[in-house]
């Protein structure tokens, strides 16, 4: 037998929703310093290119750009089955011939950017496309595997959450 909401416990639970509430509103709030991100799976098997497409197809921006520790560490959380289980995920880090590692959102990767073994390489002769690999590191690939890839939203972030 369950017993009855008291008026003090509706109060007191109300009260710590919209202290949440409020909490939430303010650290999402522009020029607050809160980091928010818009990510989504496409579980299909694709090539870079065409998951890049399936992503825009849904409203996202292209692949996912992750050029903060911040970004990266959450979107290997959000993304893990993906990358651990399915041989990587396509992410939105290019490497075109004759120039730099360049993050979708038109940020350069950063001293920081965990790359792994024998990466980022310093030249190539075919564009290469970040994945985030079985182990947890990015690789740098030509983006003819098909793999799962990793959307994201950086020209407008809110906390949406979506596979497809």
């Amino acid at each position: 037998m369950t017993t009855p909401i008291t008026s003090l416990e509706q109060t007191c639970r109300l009260l710590v929703f919209g202290i949440f509430s409020l909490f939430f509103i303010i650290t999402s709030w522009p020029g607050s310093g809160a980091v928010t991100f818009d990510l989504a799976i496409v579980e299909e098997k694709l090539d870079v290119q065409d998951g890049t497409q399936r992503c825009r197809d849904a409203g996202y921006d292209g692949l996912a750009s992750l050029p903060t520790p911040e970004a990266f560490s959450f979107a290997k959380k959000f993304a893990y089955d993906f990358w651990k289980n399915d041989g990587g995920i396509y992410i939105g880090l290019t490497f075109l011939p004759g120039e730099r590692h360049i993050w979708n959102d038109g940020t350069p990767a950063s001293s920081d950017t965990p790359f792994g073994l024998n990466d980022p390489r310093d030249s190539t002769s075919i564009p290469l496309y970040g994945r985030i690999t079985r182990v947890g590191k990015i690789r740098m690939f030509s983006g003819t595997q098909y793999r799962t890839s990793l959307c994201g939203r950086y020209k407008k972030c809110k906390f949406f959450y979506r596979v497809f």
